[in-house]
């Protein structure tokens, strides 16, 4: 009777642990995919941990990085946009200093600069 008692508790334990979502220290998800954890559909939003922050927006399509990419300093800013089709870099990518002004841009083609410019 013993054995069972323990047994169910870790089967229990096992399903229960099984079902949690992971996280790392820097960021945590906070609209997971609907389909798996392994292919990302959709826009993401990614927070920095220690508050409510963003530190990225990234739409995914078919787990491929799709759209406009934009991460962010902790202090809410922006820090840069890059455009993605379909996993690869193409277009237009800006950077930007803490302060909020613009420093470099680069242009991607078929995820390959092309050229680079710097301002500030």
């Amino acid at each position: 009777m013993k054995f069972n008692y323990w047994l169910l508790i870790s089967v229990l334990f096992c399903v229960s642990a099984c079902d949690q979502p992971t996280q790392n220290k820097e960021e945590k998800i906070v609209r997971a995919s609907p389909f798996s954890d392994e292919i990302k559909e959709g826009l993401h939003i990614f927070k920095y941990d220690n508050s409510n922050k963003k530190r990225a927006e990234i739409n995914y399509t078919k787990g491929l990085k799709d759209g406009l990419a934009k991460t962010y300093y902790k202090s809410g800013k922006l820090k840069q946009e890059i455009n993605y089709v379909m996993g690869k870099k193409e277009g237009v990518a800006k950077m930007y200093h803490t302060n909020g002004t613009l420093y470099k841009e680069a242009f991607y083609k078929d995820n390959e600069v092309t050229t680079i410019k710097t301002g500030n």
